[in-house]
């Protein structure tokens, strides 16, 4: 039933889009995802697409996209702790 909610997801708003949605909600969406990954689904095509758009997160994940659509580190990215910037 969860896989079938997020393979609609998918479909309705693309791989960028559904990335996008995953980063945007946070833990408890990537938590319903690692839960549809692991579903039972007939349409064995269509998980290989989901399984494909997780696995995009974790390839990007400490980057965010520029203004042309490339990817760069996130700001902070391999700071030490402790060493933020002062206010």
């Amino acid at each position: 039933m969860v896989a079938e909610g997020m393979l609609r997801f998918l479909e309705a708003i693309g791989p960028d889009g559904f990335g996008d949605a995953v980063r945007e909600q946070g833990a408890d969406f990537r938590e319903a995802l690692d839960v549809a990954l692991t579903d039972p689904h007939p349409d064995h095509d269509a998980l290989r697409d989901l399984r494909d758009a997780a696995a995009r997160l974790h390839d990007t994940r400490g980057t965010h996209r520029t203004a042309t659509g490339h990817h760069s580190p996130a700001a902070g990215a391999g700071r030490q702790p402790g060493r933020g910037r002062r206010r």
